[in-house]
């Protein structure tokens, strides 16, 4: 067993039952932090450099997801990045949807696959872009 899958493994913990009933499992893993991955080039090429996605700031400075499950995060130069957390895999592969918004009036939405090291670095990420309505 890798160390990695031994920590994933590790980390998992049984929670109490819910109202549909049997346990449910669930991992304790940092937060999506938008703070994090709003350095990344998300005009231009947001795949040409390892992305972080956890682990800038403490879980207390971190908002709750809102009603729709999106964490948000405003840049100091205006616009937003938001993040919504869609899986997290037992190989320890996150895919999550990203939505920024530069300060303009279009707001961009992806999609974010890879797998983070401890450090919440992903050295790879696969970037799909979500059409726009």
């Amino acid at each position: 067993m890798t160390i990695q899958a031994f920590l994933t493994t590790a980390l998992l913990v049984i929670a109490p039952s819910g109202s549909h009933g049997g346990p449910a499992i669930q991992a304790e893993r940092p937060p999506l932090d938008p703070a994090c991955f709003a350095a990344a080039d998300w005009l231009v090429d947001p795949e040409a450099a390892p992305m972080q996605i956890f682990g800038c700031r403490e879980s207390a400075q971190i908002p709750a997801p809102n009603a729709q499950g999106w964490v948000t995060y405003a840049p100091a130069g205006g616009g937003f990045v938001w993040g919504k957390l869609e899986t997290v895999s037992s190989e320890n592969v996150w895919t999550f949807r990203v939505m920024i918004n530069t300060g303009g009036s279009g707001n961009f939405e992806s999609i974010v696959t890879g797998e983070p090291d401890m450090n919440g670095i992903i050295q790879s990420p696969k970037v799909v872009a979500v059409p726009g309505e």
